[in-house]
């Protein structure tokens, strides 16, 4: 497809379309930094910082916003923009998108990319230039997908390279190679490339003003985390809730799957190892993950606490939300239980989903799949005849009485949550 303006930024599926790699930019090129530059100062990047970024973005995308690889991925190898919609880009699992090619994943079964699904919970599509720069902001301000690495005597953090006033753009452009792309190729062009925009933009120019912020709409920020090395069940739910209306098939996302994602979609468990793929696995899973719970408690098992429905509700007087909802069957099944757990009189779990409060549960496929089209991830209402078990996989909050679900301002959870003492589940 030819270059075209979309929100402000030029996209191309064809990488020639918005200019080379190297050298001398094309004006695409030369008007999606600019966008890039100003957005950037404005959240006090330094201009080096943000040169040495563009740098590398040149290299990797060649400031293509729509640059897939490799592109023959995609249906009619991306000829059309419709070809490269959100609903086409999940089913991809092994291509890289967006300015810096983002190809990290998010889920087990299939890989779901990261720019996608944050895209997808936002309301845009993955090529849209304005959601990939606050993907990047929102990067940089919880120091994900950046690699911190000590180069010359200096641990070079995310932060730390955004704000840097001293180093050349060459030398930055190979901090960010190393620590965001995590490669150490072709260094030579990214570099000359950040030289090239530290030049065009004026260089030494550190501290420009700000510019008058664009009044485009912008996307609703993550809500912030208040520790970083535990999970509460609260921001689990809510993670499972941005995906209510969007389609996402069963045949790529079945029911561990589905959790799985929104799992890696928390930003303080981005960097936890996946969960066992598979309902039985799931709920006999005995591992433990490097996490501290509020208060200050010893490190916590995988799956704090898990029972039957009725042992849930009589010891904490309700399903908490962030709770795992399993459906069991007798060993007998039919399903036949697993041979791996054949006899161990636990019996046959065939499907999990997310309990998000008032009677709320996210899942893909279950009993009433049937209003989604070929099964896939949907909102249903709570059956008690669909659910038996119920397991906590992260720590959740509880009262006597439920408390309804704030919809509106999710984020004031983790400020509830931070502030309240409260008893830790046993």
């Amino acid at each position: 497809m030819a270059a075209e303006l979309y929100n402000d930024f030029w996209i191309s599926a064809r990488q020639y379309d918005v200019g080379p790699s190297s050298g001398t930019p094309s004006q695409y090129q030369a008007h999606n930094a600019t966008k890039i530059k100003d957005y950037f100062t404005a959240q006090g990047w330094t201009l080096r910082a943000i040169a040495a970024m563009l740098g590398n973005m040149q290299y990797e995308s060649c400031l293509d916003p729509a640059c897939v690889y490799p592109k023959s991925s995609f249906p009619n190898a991306g000829a059309s923009i419709a070809d490269l919609d959100n609903n086409n880009a999940i089913r991809i699992t092994r291509s890289a998108y967006g300015l810096v090619q983002w190809y990290g994943t998010t889920t087990t079964a299939p890989a779901g990319n990261q720019l996608v699904s944050y895209a997808m919970r936002h309301g845009y599509q993955w090529y849209d230039g304005n959601i990939q720069l606050a993907r990047l902001q929102w990067e940089w301000s919880n120091e994900q997908k950046w690699h911190a690495k000590t180069l010359n005597g200096t641990r070079w953090t995310f932060s730390k390279f955004a704000s840097n006033t001293t180093e050349t753009p060459e030398a930055l452009a190979k901090i960010f190679m190393q620590c965001y792309e995590d490669t150490y190729s072709v260094v030579e062009k990214r570099q000359a490339n950040a030289k090239y925009w530290f030049d065009y933009f004026g260089g030494g120019g550190d501290t420009p003003t700000p510019p008058t912020p664009d009044p485009g709409p912008e996307p609703e920020p993550d809500p912030p985390i208040p520790d970083t090395d535990w999970i509460s069940g609260n921001s689990f739910a809510w993670i499972a809730l941005e995906y209510k209306d969007q389609y996402l098939p069963y045949d790529l996302y079945d029911c561990v799957g589905f959790v799985n994602m929104c799992w890696h979609d928390i930003p303080a468990g981005s960097s936890m190892a996946p969960l066992p793929n598979g309902t039985n696995s799931l709920w006999r899973s005995t591992r433990t993950i490097n996490t501290t719970s509020p208060d200050g408690e010893t490190p916590c098992p995988l799956l704090w606490w898990k029972g039957t429905i009725a042992q849930c509700v009589a010891k904490y007087h309700q399903i908490p939300s962030g709770a795992l909802l399993f459906h069991q069957i007798g060993e007998e099944g039919p399903p036949a239980i697993p041979s791996q757990y054949a006899g161990d009189g636990i019996g046959n779990f065939v499907h999990v989903g997310i309990y998000c409060g008032n009677s709320r549960v996210m899942q893909s496929g279950g009993r009433d799949a049937a209003s989604v089209p070929g099964g896939g991830v949907h909102l249903s209402a709570y059956d008690p005849d669909a659910w038996t078990h119920v397991a906590f996989l992260c720590w959740v909050s509880y009262w006597s009485e439920p408390i309804p679900w704030m919809d509106a301002k999710p984020w004031l959870w983790f400020q509830f949550n931070k502030r309240r003492k409260g008893r830790i589940l046993k």
